[in-house]
């Protein structure tokens, strides 16, 4: 009876393994992106790797506006 317990933790492990690897492949990542950009995304041929590239763009814009506001800051002081 024990083993049909471990084997059940190990089936369960296993299907778990298969869902995150599905994830992984298939779901696209749509955080912080504007509606414009997932609907640039989801019209892409390859939808994965254009989420990867706007929330590149995303990050990139973001540390260039903080650069310019800790700028402003330093002038306005």
């Amino acid at each position: 009876m024990e083993q049909a317990d471990q084997a059940v933790y190990l089936i369960f492990f296993a299907w778990d393994l298969v869902g995150l690897a599905i994830i992984y492949v298939w779901v696209v990542e749509t955080k912080q992106l504007s509606l414009e950009d997932m609907d640039s995304v989801f019209n892409a041929p390859n939808p994965k790797k254009r989420s990867f590239e706007l929330f590149a763009e995303a990050k990139e814009r973001a540390k260039f506006e903080k650069e310019q506001d800790r700028q402003r800051r330093e002038e306005g002081v």
